[in-house]
């Protein structure tokens, strides 16, 4: 079977107020990743880092096509996601807050085929330390748009409110020695 995005996002919003919705999504995910390459084939391809698939009061569906050698900052979502790996490869460190100051654990790189599950209080940084973009679908339990979140600075340490342009603007090459295009903030200019 072909995957069909479109009754994808209708299925994951249909059991988005049940209680086992993440344990379909994560079902449901498995088997689509079963042929990474012809689940990437039917996804739409756009310009843009991140696009907002569908969102509601129970569930939240990203479309991430992360630039090679970029990485995002430390962040975090409150509330459990679902992330499928569909091609490329994306780095994940995580964290946990010391004295208020996010302290990296552990970094676990995916390849394309592989599945994790966030719970809600997780912080992570994610980057793509492949040559050819990535591309995932992050499913959120819950509106993230309307979330209060955060997110902290690489660098300082620093929390600050999680919004577009934070994320975008605290984002930073992962091999200063190679070639870097940084996200387009026009994609959250133009929506201020």
């Amino acid at each position: 079977m072909v995957f069909d995005l479109n009754r994808f996002v209708r299925d994951c919003e249909q059991a988005g107020g049940e209680l086992n919705c993440a344990d379909y999504v994560s079902a449901r995910l498995r088997y689509e990743l079963s042929n990474p390459v012809s689940m990437t084939a039917a996804l739409p391809q756009y310009d843009d880092e991140e696009v907002l698939l569908h969102a509601d009061d129970n569930i939240t569906i990203f479309l991430i096509q992360l630039s090679p050698n970029l990485k995002y900052p430390p962040h975090n979502h409150n509330m459990a996601t679902t992330i499928a790996l569909c091609s490329g490869t994306e780095s994940a460190a995580y964290f946990r807050l010391r004295q208020g100051q996010p302290q990296a654990t552990v970094t676990r790189i995916y390849t394309a085929g592989d599945m994790v599950f966030l719970p809600a209080d997780v912080i992570h940084a994610v980057g793509n330390p492949g040559t050819e973009r990535s591309v995932a679908l992050h499913v959120y339990y819950g509106n993230l748009p309307v979330v209060h979140r955060s997110v902290w600075n690489s660098e300082t340490g620093e929390a600050l409110p999680f919004t577009d342009e934070n994320y975008f603007r605290l984002a930073q090459p992962l091999d200063p020695n190679q070639a870097y295009t940084p996200p387009d903030q026009t994609q959250w200019a133009a929506t201020q």
